[in-house]
């Protein structure tokens, strides 16, 4: 499935294997900006990253490119984890361009993808969550609109330190 989405400055679509460049690459495998993510535990090759894409084929879920409008530069990704028969999903993003640290691109792509399927009358809650020191995740999560719905204490080890990982959800206008 094809999936674009547009803002201001931003195109969001599909992720293709056309995306996937050392620079892509170097994003994943660098620990310093995965130290939130789970994916600091593996080391990502081209072949893992075409398989991840193509574990999106014939399911729900999809996995996004987020570009900058003006030059089509690849800035991150998120990714949209559907649960239909609960009518919930969880929603990722990657940030990976230290350049476009603070310029907003991130609310903006979140903000954008939020709002889209908060029109989806098949969904009910849109969930995210993030470690408790990633403050910036967690004001583009307030921003667009999400609670804290829970905390789970001390739950994951960064550099042996234990963390809260905090889920955020937000309910759509679609049956509670």
């Amino acid at each position: 499935m094809s999936f674009s989405l547009e803002t201001p400055r931003l195109l969001i679509r599909s992720f293709s294997c056309a995306d996937i460049s050392e620079t892509y690459l170097s994003w994943l495998n660098d620990r310093q900006l995965m130290r939130y993510s789970n994916q600091r535990f593996y080391t990502h090759t081209r072949e893992s990253a075409i398989n991840y894409i193509r574990s999106f084929s014939n399911s729900p879920n999809l996995f996004l490119a987020i570009t900058l409008k003006s030059s089509e530069q690849l800035i991150g990704s998120l990714t949209i984890y559907k649960q239909p028969n609960h009518g919930t999903v969880n929603v990722g993003l990657l940030i990976g361009i230290d350049s476009t640290y603070g310029t907003g691109y991130g609310s903006e792509a979140w903000a954008s993808v939020i709002s889209f399927l908060k029109s989806d009358p098949h969904i009910r809650k849109i969930c995210g969550g993030t470690l408790r020191p990633n403050l910036a995740m967690v004001r583009i999560m307030e921003k667009s609109g999400m609670s804290l719905e829970s905390v789970r204490k001390h739950h994951e080890l960064v550099d042996s330190i234990p963390y809260d990982l905090l889920h955020y959800s937000l309910f759509t206008s679609n049956k509670q």
